[in-house]
C-alpha cells in the first residue's frame, strides 16, 4: 500500500514537473536490467566545504576543464537579509582540489538565485548567469572571469533581461575558448512568459551581450528553457515547453551566430500535441550539427513515458526524428538528463522513475546514424530500497564513458551516491554506487563535470550541518579495466608456442598487474607485466588459438584479437652428405656423393661443393657435380653441404683430387738385340738400342708387326726406323 508521505512526495514532484521546476533528459526504456559487475571505478576525494558554514546555501553547479586539472562552482548563500551568488574555483591534482576563497558574484541586497556557471575548454575563462531582484522584479545577470590558477578575476555585473517583469531559469552555454557565450531565460511580458536569448563575443572578462530576442510566441507560459553551444560558438539549439492552450509540448529552435549576433529559427513542435511534455532536456555536438532532446509526458493519474527526438541541423535549420518512447508508460518519470558525445553519435539519459513508493535511478544510451537513434533497454543505476532522486550525468568526449550521481534515502537522511560506466555500442555498464557525501542530515542538488577523457570528475552539492545546509565538493580519478592487448603474435614450438604482445593503449587509470593468455584447446599462461609467455605442453600438429587479457585492479580488460599457432618437431638443417668421392680429369674433378641420413624435417633444396684452392659447384638436388676450371697437377680438397628450408647442413667430410691431362699415343718400340752366336749365324752381338734412333749395324732383318725387330749383321751401315706395327723400313 501506497504511504500518504510517499503519494504526497509524487504528487509534488509531478506537479514540480509540469509547472518546469524540474530539469530533464533521454531515454528508452524495454528489459530493465541490473547494474552489471562494476567496469568503472571512482576514487573519490575527501569532502571539502566550499560555502562558510552558518546560513543556508542552495542550488550548486560545476564546470571542469577539458582536462580536468581546472573547475569553477557556482551557488547562492544567504548573508542574513539576502541571497547572494557566489564562485570558488579550483586547481585539481589527482583528486586533490584546491579551491580559492569564496567571491561574492551577484550585488548585496535583493535576493538572487538560479546560478548557472559555463568553462573554457582550458578552463581559464568562464561566464556565469543568475536572477536577482531589483527591487520590484528579478532580471536576469551575468558576469565572466579570467582564471590563473584558482584566482578568477570576474568582471562587473551585467543586465541581460530588460528592467520590469519577471525574468527566471537563466541558463548559459560558452565556447570552448571562452570567447563566445549565449544566454537563454523566460521573462514575463505582462501576461504571460517568453523564451529569451542573448549572445555574447568576450574579450578577456568583458563580454559584449547583444540585444534580447524573443524565441517563443506569445501567449501562454514557457518555462524550463535549456540552450546548448557548439564548440566555436557558431551555432546554439534550445529547448523548452509551452502551452498549446490545453496541454504543454516541447519546442525547439537553432541558431548561426556571427560575432553576438544570432539568427534563430522558426519554432518547431517536438512533442506531440494533447500530451502534457515537461522536462525538456537538449544536448549538441561540438560542430553543432547534431542535436538529442529528451522529455517526459505526464499524465493526469501520475504515470507518464519518457521520449527523445534527434536532429540534423544546416545552418539554422534541424530536421527532427519521429518521437521515440524510451520508457514504457509507468507510474511517471522526473529530473531527465541528456549528455552527447562530441561527434553527436552517442548519446545517454538518465532520469528517476518512481512506482509510487520509491523513485529509482535508471539510464540509457543509445548510437546515433544521421536522426536515427537507437536506444538500449533500460537500466536500473541505483540499488532497490529507499528513493533515489535528481540524478545527473557527465559523459566523456568520445561517449563510451560516463558518471552519474544522485541523492538517495538511506532511510532517515539523504546521501549524494556516485555511479560510473564504461559503455560499448549503446551498453551501459555501471558500477555499484558510493557514497560520497558523509551520513547524517540531508545532502541534495547534487551536479557533477567530468573531463574529456573521463578519468577526472568533480562534483558539487549542498549538505545540511544540522542548522543550515553548506556546498560541499569532492574529485575523483576513475579508474577501469585496462583496454585489450594489441599485436599479438604466436610462435610455433615443439610442443610449445611462445605468446608475444603489446601493451594496451590504455591501462584505465589503473597500473596493470597481470596479463593472461589462454588458449583453446586448453592452455593458459599468467605473467606479472611481462609481454611475452611460453605455453609448454602442448600437443604437436595441433593447432591452437590463444588471446590475451590484461588485468588491472579493477578487473580484467577485454580479450586481445586471437591469433593461431600449430606446434610441430622442430625442422633443421640436414645432415652431412656422406660417401664423398672426387674423379679427376684434365682441368677438370667430378665430385660425387649421397644424399644424408637427415634432410631435416624439410625437403633438400641443393646441394654445395667447395673445393680448396677455390672451386664450387651447385645442384638443386643432383648428388654429382663437375668442377671446370681446375689448375692440372694441383691437389684439390673437396666438401659437400645440404641445404633445406631451414638453412645448411653440415660439410660433409672431404675429399682431395688432382687434375691431369689425358694419356698420350702409345710409347715408342724398343730394339732387342740378343748376341746369340757369331756373326756368321745372323745375330747381332749388341741388346738395348732404342727404335728411333740412328744406329750403325751390318745388316737388317724385321719381321713385320711386331714391335721387336732382329737385326741380322751385313757389311754395310744402315739406318733403322720401326714404328710400333708399321713393320721394317729398311735403308742404307
Amino acid at each position: 500500500m501506497v504511504t500518504s508521505r510517499r503519494m504526497g512526495t509524487y504528487k509534488r514532484l509531478w506537479a514540480m514537473a509540469l509547472s518546469g521546476l524540474l530539469l530533464a533528459s533521454t531515454v528508452w526504456v524495454g528489459a530493465i536490467t541490473s547494474p552489471a559487475a562494476a567496469m568503472q571505478t571512482a576514487t573519490w576525494s575527501p569532502v571539502t566545504d566550499l560555502s562558510a558554514p552558518g546560513q543556508p546555501t542552495a542550488e550548486p553547479q560545476v564546470a571542469l576543464s577539458a582536462d580536468g586539472t581546472k573547475a569553477t562552482a557556482i551557488w547562492w548563500r544567504s548573508d542574513g537579509s539576502n541571497d547572494i551568488v557566489q564562485s570558488a574555483s579550483a586547481t585539481i591534482t589527482g583528486s586533490t582540489a584546491t579551491w580559492s576563497t569564496v567571491t561574492d558574484l551577484s550585488a548585496p541586497g535583493q535576493n538572487a538565485s538560479n546560478p548557472q556557471v559555463a568553462l573554457s575548454a582550458d578552463g581559464t575563462k568562464a561566464t556565469a548567469t543568475w536572477r536577482r531582484s531589483d527591487g520590484s522584479n528579478r532580471i536576469v545577470q551575468s558576469a565572466s572571469a579570467t582564471i590563473t590558477g584558482s584566482t578568477a578575476t570576474w568582471s562587473t555585473v551585467t543586465d541581460l533581461s530588460a528592467p520590469g517583469q519577471n525574468a527566471s531559469n537563466p541558463q548559459v552555454a560558452l565556447s570552448a575558448d571562452g570567447t563566445k557565450a549565449t544566454a537563454i531565460w523566460r521573462r514575463s511580458d505582462g501576461s504571460d512568459r517568453i523564451v529569451q536569448s542573448a549572445s555574447a563575443t568576450i574579450t578577456g572578462s568583458t563580454a559584449t551581450w547583444s540585444t534580447v530576442t524573443d524565441l517563443s510566441a506569445p501567449g501562454e507560459d514557457a518555462s524550463i528553457p535549456q540552450v546548448a553551444l557548439s564548440a566555436d560558438g557558431t551555432k546554439a539549439t534550445a529547448i523548452w515547453t509551452r502551452p498549446d492552450g490545453s496541454n504543454a509540448m516541447v519546442q525547439s529552435a537553432s541558431a548561426t551566430i556571427t560575432g553576438s549576433t544570432a539568427t534563430w529559427s522558426a519554432v518547431t513542435n517536438l512533442s506531440a500535441p494533447g500530451q502534457n511534455a515537461g522536462n525538456a532536456q537538449v544536448a549538441l555536438s561540438a560542430d553543432g550539427t547534431k542535436a538529442t532532446a529528451v522529455w517526459a509526458n505526464l499524465f493526469e493519474d501520475f504515470t507518464g513515458v519518457v521520449q527523445s527526438a534527434s536532429a540534423t541541423i544546416t545552418g539554422s535549420t534541424a530536421t527532427w526524428s519521429a518521437v521515440t518512447d524510451l520508457s514504457a508508460p509507468g507510474p511517471g518519470a522526473a529530473t531527465l538528463q541528456v549528455v552527447l558525445s562530441a561527434d553527436g553519435t552517442k548519446a545517454t539519459a538518465v532520469w528517476t522513475s518512481f512506482d509510487f513508493i520509491i523513485g529509482i535511478g535508471q539510464s540509457a544510451s543509445a548510437t546515433i546514424t544521421g536522426s536515427t537513434a537507437t536506444w538500449s533497454a533500460v537500466a536500473n543505476m541505483s540499488a532497490p530500497g529507499e528513493d533515489v532522486f535528481g540524478p545527473e550525468v557527465a559523459l566523456s568526449a568520445d561517449g563510451t564513458k560516463a558518471t552519474a550521481v544522485w541523492t538517495r534515502s538511506d532511510g532517515n537522511n539523504a546521501n549524494v551516491q556516485s555511479v560510473s560506466a564504461t559503455i560499448t555500442g549503446s551498453t551501459a555498464t555501471w558500477s555499484t554506487a558510493a557514497n560520497m557525501s558523509a551520513p547524517g542530515e540531508e545532502a541534495s542538488n547534487p551536479q557533477v563535470a567530468l573531463s574529456a577523457d573521463g578519468t577526472k570528475a568533480t562534483a558539487v552539492w549542498r549538505r545540511s550541518d544540522g542548522n543550515n545546509a553548506n556546498v560541499q565538493s569532492a574529485s575523483a580519478t576513475i579508474s577501469q579495466q585496462p583496454g585489450a592487448p594489441a599485436g599479438v603474435t604466436a610462435t610455433s614450438g615443439d610442443q610449445q608456442v611462445t605468446v608475444s604482445w603489446n601493451a594496451p593503449d590504455s591501462d584505465g587509470g589503473s597500473a596493470i598487474t597481470s596479463y593472461t593468455v589462454t588458449g583453446t584447446p586448453a592452455a593458459t599462461c599468467t605473467t606479472t607485466g611481462a609481454t611475452s609467455c611460453v605455453i609448454t605442453g602442448l600437443t604437436n600438429e595441433t593447432q591452437y588459438t590463444f588471446t590475451v587479457v590484461a588485468t588491472n585492479a579493477i578487473g580484467d580488460g577485454p580479450a586481445s584479437a586471437s591469433v593461431t599457432a600449430t606446434p610441430a618437431t622442430p625442422v633443421t638443417p640436414p645432415g652431412a652428405p656422406a660417401g664423398v668421392t672426387a674423379t679427376s680429369g684434365d682441368q677438370q674433378v667430378t665430385v660425387s656423393w649421397n644424399a644424408p641420413d637427415s634432410d631435416g624435417g624439410s625437403a633438400i633444396t641443393s646441394y654445395t661443393v667447395t673445393g680448396t684452392p677455390a672451386a664450387t659447384c651447385t645442384t638443386t638436388g643432383a648428388t654429382s657435380c663437375v668442377i671446370t676450371g681446375l689448375t692440372n697437377e694441383t691437389q684439390y680438397t673437396f666438401t659437400v653441404v645440404a641445404t633445406n628450408a631451414i638453412g645448411d647442413g653440415l660439410a660433409s667430410a672431404s675429399v682431395t683430387a688432382t687434375p691431369a691431362p689425358l694419356p698420350g699415343p702409345p710409347p715408342a718400340p724398343t730394339v732387342e738385340a740378343t748376341r746369340v752366336g757369331t756373326p756368321s749365324d745372323g745375330q747381332l752381338p749388341r741388346t738395348g738400342s732404342t727404335v728411333g734412333a740412328l744406329i750403325t749395324l751390318a745388316g737388317v732383318l724385321c719381321a713385320a708387326g711386331s714391335r721387336h725387330v732382329r737385326v741380322q749383321p751385313t757389311p754395310h751401315q744402315a739406318l733403322l726406323n720401326v714404328e710400333g706395327s708399321q713393320g721394317l723400313l729398311p735403308g742404307h
